[in-house]
């Protein structure tokens, strides 16, 4: 120092800080988190970045943040490089960063699975080294220079592992047992990729910063499904690496869905995991065996597994994360999420009338269906739903019911025997709606028995001259600046009048529109768009108004017994 003395800082050259990420690839602006893998840290600190990229310490991680697009002066790539202090020794590591596009992705799970997609599809193959090693054996350097003791030699094309360049979506997978025969479950791998054989290392070397690696605790997830039927599975999950796992259920229907639903399982699986999440799919546990229907699902207010309903013939995706008591939430990754698959056998079709539906009540609203069920089946399903919502769905009547239908199982319906008169009504709709009355019915033995009718809602009617405009009149009982109130009279025939009240005449031309569009809202609109009085009552209508308002609107119907409608009566206030 300046006074002459000197201290020592100690460093530990051997045992770097071992960051999660050897190489990041970033889109202007895009930020990446890499976790500093180093036991009893006491302080971590940015010593070194690339022109214009921002670096920063969080907890046990280095945030990284690549320049804006509008920025003048960045540089393209370069190291940010790290100080990490753990007792009395010193550790310097860094990471190369790249604002290059990426030849491929390359994602992990925990049960050791590497995926590699490449993604230049303008680029023919560019081949590549692959493999996985304890995580302290990884050695860049060394894997660059295994690369470059082939680089001239005849045999490179056999010794790197390429895609066939035409094929679109182009993927590889390897597992960890393809590489390490003797993995132990709860020990720290790394899986790496040194890509682009064939062109870029023609008359140039590799460097250690071409070898993308990601490290996992491998997890021996042991995962079986049993006596799958149309609508039952039996599942066994146990796992060896991790204390415990959180594990969810969703349908699916397209292997393409998956990615999404991984996307959704981490989501959810937050609470389990020390974050924020709905735990709506799953939960945290050590170990299942058990029926596919209980798996991950709600308590009810007993505490007890509510049974989910399996649809016959139905896709499920089973999501399993190992949780690593070393990682908070926010550092689990779509990686981590282990998916299997359970496909329930498909139903068959029997010619025996398990079902019957006839129509029943209907109103302008509204469309409903009564269904007989025979003491044979043991799962229905049923909808009354519109025929226009049936044909937008893409979906075939069986489809639908049995993914947007309500479900009865026989426990709930009755021990034994058939069942008469279950009831299904389609609400809110427009006079004259068209609508599909659907049920399945199921057997023990998975056939099933569809059951289609047609039911329609009401057109308005007007009445046949039992009401009239004069069946009905208003009175302004007082008016202001701040209220209106309002008094109906009718006639003994009437027996509702609907209303809406207090339009000024703007909000009737901005909100209303028309007449006939009122009519149609008084008529068939839904419960919130109107209100309604008794006309036999004594009771007043009060209208708080604004002071500003001096002409409004008043549109009334009334309705008697059978449903019949007066035309429609338009009642203009001037305060």
């Amino acid at each position: 120092l300046k006074d002459g003395t000197s201290f020592i800082i100690p460093m530990k050259l051997p045992s770097m800080p071992r960051l999660e990420d050897n190489k990041l690839h970033f889109s202007f602006s895009q930020a990446h988190d890499t976790h500093i893998v180093q036991e009893n840290i006491i302080g971590v600190s940015v010593i070194d970045k690339p022109e214009g990229w921002r670096a920063s310490v969080i907890g046990c991680s280095v945030r990284i943040q690549a320049p804006a697009e509008t920025k003048e002066d960045y540089d393209r790539s370069g190291f940010v490089s790290v100080i990490a202090t753990s007792g009395d020794q010193t550790f310097i590591g860094k990471i190369y960063v790249t604002l290059d596009r990426p030849l491929f992705d390359m994602s992990v799970s925990p049960d050791g699975r590497m995926t590699l997609t490449e993604l230049d599809t303008d680029f023919n193959s560019p081949g590549f080294l692959a493999g996985f090693c304890k995580a302290e054996d990884f050695d860049p350097k060394a894997i660059a220079a295994h690369a470059d003791g082939y680089h001239n030699a005849e045999d490179k094309e056999s010794f790197y592992l390429s895609w066939n360049s035409y094929m679109e979506g182009k993927t590889y997978g390897m597992s960890l047992a393809s590489s390490v025969s003797d993995a132990v479950p709860g020990q720290k791998y790394a899986a790496y990729c040194l890509p682009g054989s064939y062109s870029k290392w023609i008359g140039s070397k590799a460097s250690e910063y071409d070898v993308c690696v990601k490290y996992f605790t491998y997890s021996k997830v042991n995962f079986a499904a049993n006596g799958v039927g149309v609508d039952k599975a039996n599942l066994s999950i146990s796992m060896l690496g991790a204390e415990s796992f959180y594990g969810g259920i969703m349908m699916y229907t397209s292997d393409d869905e998956l990615p999404a639903i991984a996307e959704e399982f981490l989501s959810d699986a937050a609470p389990a995991i020390g974050g924020s999440g709905a735990g709506v799919f799953g939960t945290n546990m050590k170990s299942y065996s058990g029926k596919i229907s209980l798996f991950a699902a709600p308590l009810d207010g007993d505490g007890k597994p509510s049974e989910r309903t399996i649809l016959p013939g139905a896709k499920y995706a089973i999501g399993i994360i190992p949780i690593d008591g070393e990682r908070v939430s926010g550092e689990y990754s779509v990686d981590d999420v282990i998916i299997k698959t359970v496909e329930m056998n498909q139903p068959s079709a029997t010619s025996t009338v398990l079902v019957t539906a006839k129509e029943g009540a209907k109103t302008t609203t509204s469309a409903s269906a009564t269904f007989d069920i025979t003491a044979a089946v043991s799962k229905f399903f049923y909808r009354v739903v519109p025929e226009s919502e049936l044909a937008e769905s893409g979906m075939s009547e069986l489809q639908y019911v049995l993914a947007k239908g309500i479900c009865w199982d026989r426990a709930i319906m009755q021990a034994s025997g058939a069942i008469s008169g279950i009831d299904d009504n389609c609400t809110n709709l427009t006079p004259g709606t068209k609508c599909k009355a659907i049920g399945a019915g199921f057997t023990t033995k998975g056939e099933y028995y569809l059951v289609s009718i047609g039911v329609t809602s009401d057109e308005v009617r007007l009445s046949g001259g039992n009401l009239s405009l004069d069946s009905f009149s208003t009175s302004v009982v007082n008016a202001n600046s701040t209220k209106i109130t309002v008094k109906f009279t009718a006639s003994s025939e009437m027996t509702e009048i609907r209303y809406i009240d207090r339009l000024t005449k703007q909000e009737y031309e901005q909100v209303y529109g028309s007449e006939d569009n009122v009519f149609s809202i008084l008529t068939s609109g839904s419960r919130w768009d109107y209100s309604s009085v008794d006309p036999s009552s004594d009771d007043t209508i009060e209208m708080y108004v604004s002071p500003s308002d001096t002409e409004f609107i008043l549109f009334a119907v009334g309705m008697d017994s059978d449903g019949a409608y007066t035309k429609l009566k338009k009642i203009e206030i001037k305060l």
